[in-house]
């Protein structure tokens, strides 16, 4: 959740609210990793743990996330 907000905060207009990590989650990340990152059927069915560092994982994010 912290990456998610940190992302955020690099592509925010300038004077624009910035979004909650919480709705940064739900509209970019709940449909595959589930609303509270249980996994979904079909799309990403493990949930969101590990042990991977910020750097590593906000890189991977950046890269990779949204699949769209």
């Amino acid at each position: 959740m912290l990456t998610a907000i940190f992302l955020c905060a690099l592509v925010a207009p300038r004077g624009a609210r910035a979004a909650s990590g919480q709705e940064i989650y739900r509209n970019l990340c709940a449909r595959c990793h589930g609303d509270q990152g249980q996994g979904v059927k079909g799309k990403r069915a493990q949930p969101l743990t590990g042990d991977w560092s910020v750097k590593k994982l906000t890189s991977v994010i950046a890269k990779t996330m949204p699949d769209d």
